[in-house]
Order: structure tokens, then sequence, then C-alpha cells
């Protein structure tokens, strides 16, 4: 492994925030998610259609090309601004990332799941419904501590080990 770390913005910084285990598993041990999520592609692309028809619908015609590059020089000095304005934040992010990528290059069950802004909460707090919905499809949430103090939660299954989402034996799950 070398010290150079290749990270795209959307896919491995927002990733690893969102849960840095989940993150380290796809990265470095080849572990993937059943589906990944592009969004900030979409959303271009999504702005870019919607733009698109309601010019159309406004003028009953298409874009010429000078609309065209206003439209993009606006747009997209918006989106500079924003990146200007994040450079400082997407640095931090960077440096936690790495310290996940040597984290998991000396112990990768040393990686504690659950959302990066709330790792100062308990392990049970630190999944929400939102997460919750990418745990149970992540292939790491049988041994994960987050998870399992999360699904504790109810009283029901102890430390939540023996919740039928991680339950290995559950054939009609797993």
């Amino acid at each position: 492994m070398t010290d150079l770390i290749e990270v795209s913005y959307t896919g491995d910084l927002l990733a690893h925030r969102r849960c840095a285990r989940a993150w380290a598993y796809e990265k470095h041990v080849g572990i993937h998610p059943y589906e990944q999520v592009q969004a900030m592609e979409g959303f271009m692309v999504h702005h870019a259609m919607q733009w698109l028809t309601d010019r159309h619908r406004k003028t009953g015609r298409h874009a010429r090309p000078q609309e065209l590059t206003n439209q993009l020089n606006n747009y997209f000095l918006v989106l500079w601004a924003q990146v200007e304005a994040s450079v400082g934040w997407t640095l931090e992010q960077v440096r936690e990332l790495r310290e996940t990528v040597l984290q998991v290059q000396r112990d990768p069950l040393s990686i504690e799941g659950g959302d990066l802004t709330t790792r100062h909460e308990p392990l049970e707090n630190r999944i929400d419904d939102d997460l919750k919905a990418q745990c149970t499809a992540c292939s790491q949430r049988f041994d994960c501590t987050a998870y399992h103090a999360y699904l504790a939660k109810s009283g029901e299954y102890g430390d939540g080990s023996s919740h039928p989402d991680v339950r290995l034996l559950n054939v009609e799950k797993n």
C-alpha cells in the first residue's frame, strides 16, 4: 500500500463522513455495497434538465448556444463559490480519511460505524433512521458495534447481536 490516497469528493469523502467503517471496508478491503448513490452528479444532471425544460416552456424553443454558455457561467460560478468555501472542510475530511486508512491497515475491526459527526456520542446514538437504511444493506453490519448498539436500544435484543437483521443464521435475511 502507498502513502498516496486517491479520493473523489462525492464518492470517498462524503461516504467516509457518513460511515468510516463502511467506507474503509469498501475502499481498502474490497467489500462493496449493493448499490452506490452518486447524488451530486444526479443533482447536476437534474438541474440541467430542469433548466432546459423550463427554458423551452417559457420561450417555446430550445436554448441557444449563448444562453447555454450564460447558464453554465452563472451556475458554475455559484458552484465555484461553494467549492472555495469548502476547501478547509475538504482538507479536514481528507485528514480524517487518511487516519481511517492507517487505522484499517493496523486493525480493520477497530473502525467504528456510524456518522462521523456523532462520534462524540454513545454508540447507540451514532446511527439515525436514514443511516439505518444503509446499515441494513451493509455487509459489515454483522459485527458493527455501532449498529448492534442501535438495535439494542429497543431492549428486546440484549446487546443487539441477536436482532434478526444481524443474526447470522437468519436465512430469510442473509
